[in-house]
């Protein structure tokens, strides 16, 4: 129960950190990329790196919604993936952790989708929509 708990605890401070540092962008943009690699970095650090993967792909694993959402689907799971490897970001030189996911927004590490729907950096994928750095 405490485990549930926690994953749901993560989530939540995961977007709130994500909405106070981007104003926009919370649906397949760079806050989106932050919030779930630092989502995932909090799981590791409090769950475990085993549990806090199986966690993240069962997640992911929805019906889907619409057409383009895959795309929707392979940017969260990388940027889980990116997160998880972010949990050690004390011995890693970083302040914070969220230190640390900003550094990989900056240097790029995280992914995002363009040309979404409604155009800027918040909206569903479209089929011109791809994976890019948020460099």
């Amino acid at each position: 129960m405490l485990q549930q708990i926690s994953y749901l605890v993560n989530a939540q401070k995961a977007t709130w950190l994500a909405e106070n540092l981007f104003l926009n962008s919370l649906y397949n943009g760079r806050a989106d990329a932050f919030r779930h690699a630092y989502w995932n970095a909090l799981n590791v650090i409090l769950l475990g790196d085993s549990l806090a993967s199986s966690l993240a792909a069962a997640h992911e694993d929805k019906p889907s919604s619409y057409a383009n959402d895959f795309k929707e689907k392979q940017m969260d799971l990388f940027n889980n993936q990116v997160g998880r490897t972010k949990s050690n970001w004390f011995s890693n030189g970083y302040s914070s952790l969220s230190e640390s996911i900003l550094d990989a927004i900056t240097n790029g590490e995280l992914r995002f989708l363009s040309n979404l729907l409604g155009g800027g950096d918040s909206g569903r994928a479209t089929n011109s929509s791809s994976l890019i750095p948020t460099s």
